[in-house]
Formats: structure tokens, sequence, C-alpha cells
């Protein structure tokens, strides 16, 4: 893992560069959504995207954050931090390649989000994830989120994925 870097991405530029993997990780998202529950998934993705982009500006400021990491040449993570009000965060998008999982990579990316959430001056970071989603939970779980009921404004609400979200929280020590 030596050879891994982690990026702050600070520009419009900079999130163009991550956003094969977000559009990666949606196309990833829907299969898996298809397999529970059949529906026209894919007139979704784009906009699903599109929505995502147009809270680059709030990620990619002092209070947000977004993070590509690499193992030198090729792009394997990415995450992002969305800020939700001055004291709350959400964690966003965080995926990893097929083929490089189960090196820690969401790890780094997960701690980096954590103690940037706390140097920022966040209390709490949320998230939202989907049923299926388990080793990620796992990962949350052991960073010391739990499980919450839903919180306003998470994405299940307009992406025709009520009933399948988990939400989970973490309150950070002041």
């Amino acid at each position: 893992m030596s050879d891994l870097l982690i990026q702050r991405i600070t520009s419009q530029a900079g999130a163009l560069e991550c956003d094969e993997l977000f559009v990666e990780y949606m196309q990833w998202l829907i299969g898996e959504l298809n397999l529970i529950q059949p529906v026209d998934y894919v007139t979704q993705e784009p906009l699903v995207n599109a929505a995502f982009r147009e809270e680059w500006p709030q990620m990619l400021s002092d209070q947000g954050r977004m993070y590509l990491i690499t193992d030198g040449t090729t792009k394997v993570g990415v995450v992002a931090l969305h800020p939700r009000s001055e004291t709350e965060a959400e964690v966003k998008r965080m995926y990893v390649r097929a083929d490089h999982r189960g090196k820690g990579i969401s790890r780094m990316l997960l701690d980096r989000l954590i103690e940037d959430s706390r140097l920022i001056g966040y209390s709490t970071v949320v998230l939202e994830s989907l049923v299926f989603m388990k080793s990620a939970h796992s990962l949350y779980e052991s960073a010391g989120f739990e499980y919450v009921n839903a919180f306003d404004g998470h994405e299940g609400q307009s992406h025709g994925v009520t009933g399948l979200e988990v939400f989970m929280r973490l309150k950070l020590a002041s």
C-alpha cells in the first residue's frame, strides 16, 4: 500500500478527474439494485449523477471534501464529504474499484474523512447506504457509526429506493 496516494480535490477540473469513478459507482449500484428490485434505474443514472455534480461546489469548499486515491497511475477509489449544516456532514459516494478491494483503501478514505470532519468542526457525520452493502456497513460500524432513522434530504427519497436504505451516524468527540 506504500504506492497509494490520497489527493484532496479542490477544483472543478479535479472533480472531473474523479467523475469516471462516480459514474462507475452508480453503474455498479444500479446493477445491484436491479437484482433486488427490477426498476428502470438506467434512465435514472444520468439524473442521479447530474444532481450529485450540482453538489460539487459544496464538497470542494473548505467545509467539504473530495478525495481521489491512486496507486501510482491508476484511479482506485474516491469519496466525498458533503456539508449538511454547520455541525453535520454526510459521507457521499465512497467507492473502491473491485480489483482493489480488501486492501484497506476504504478504511484509509473513511479515516481521512472522519479526521477532516473533526478539524472542520463538525459534531456529527451521517451517511446513507443500501441494504446489500454489508461490507460497507461493517466498515462504518468499526469506525463507530451507529444505525439511525432516515434523515431529511436523503437521496433515496428522490431515486426510488425507499425501503432499501440504511442510515448511519457518527458522533464526533468534541
